[in-house]
């Protein structure tokens, strides 16, 4: 019995062995990031890191649009206007002539919020309110798609705020005085500016590599703890069965 019991703890300490040489070949990572008001572009995998083995990216993005109210019957009054929007962000990823998301041309994520705001109409009787949406989402990138050449170096991620100009296919709920309605100004987001969707908020891409580094080879201690968690499980798996042997019935 006490031979038996050995033989379990061999057996544990090989694999103890086995799983440390296996946790030191961990994929390395190395992140580049990009905003939709920059564009500088995402540098391209350099194929002297290693092997690639997956590419993702993480969007982030937080987006205001300008709402605006009339009534001369609320000239230089105040109101409270709740409301709440579903829209939704569409993500475009594109280098080489080609698109470099997994399987198609986009992706979306939902963009939402809600709230309440404050009103104060002028003396004609217009007034106005922002809204605030935000939404992320991590997507897949082809990583066949992305790998470093001498005339592809960089790739770009881009995307719209698919409500900005357009909001007939959000989910819109606002909550007004009796008699009162808004709309959504188009392009304009708190300073009225008409300079698209890219300024009215931020967006941003972070682009992770996730790869194998030639290093990830196990080094000459791992071999030796490989090595010898094998030998101590066949040394263990010999000595059950000559024990097993030893008490056979004639």
């Amino acid at each position: 019995m006490r031979s038996f019991r050995t033989g379990q703890l061999l057996a544990a300490f090989a694999l103890a062995c086995i799983s440390t040489s296996v946790q030191a070949a961990k994929l390395a990572e190395v992140t580049y990031f990009d905003t939709e008001a920059q564009q500088v572009g995402i540098p391209t995998f350099n194929p002297q890191l290693g092997h690639l083995a997956k590419v993702e990216v993480a969007v982030k993005a937080i987006k205001y649009r300008l709402w605006q109210i009339f009534s001369p019957t609320f000239a230089n009054q105040t109101i409270s206007v709740g409301w709440s929007i579903d829209s939704i962000y569409q993500v475009y990823a594109f280098g080489g002539g080609q698109t470099v998301l997994s399987g198609q041309n986009f992706e979306t994520f939902s963009l939402s919020g809600s709230g309440t705001e404050t009103v104060t109409f002028d003396a004609d009787g217009y007034g106005q309110f922002e809204t605030k949406l935000a939404g992320s989402k991590t997507f897949k990138i082809n990583k066949d798609a992305v790998i470093r050449t001498d005339q592809f170096t960089y790739f770009i991620v881009t995307g719209d705020d698919m409500g900005f100009y357009d909001n007939s296919n959000d989910k819109i709920s606002l909550d007004l005085p009796d008699g009162l309605s808004a709309h959504q100004i188009t392009a304009g987001c708190g300073f009225q500016g008409s300079y698209g969707d890219d300024f009215c908020g931020s967006v941003g891409y972070t682009v992770t590599y996730s790869y194998n580094p030639p290093s990830a080879v196990p080094e000459s201690s791992t071999w030796v703890l490989m090595i010898l968690g094998f030998g101590l499980v066949g040394l263990a798996l010999r000595h059950s069965k000559f024990r097993q042997k030893q008490f056979v019935p004639a």
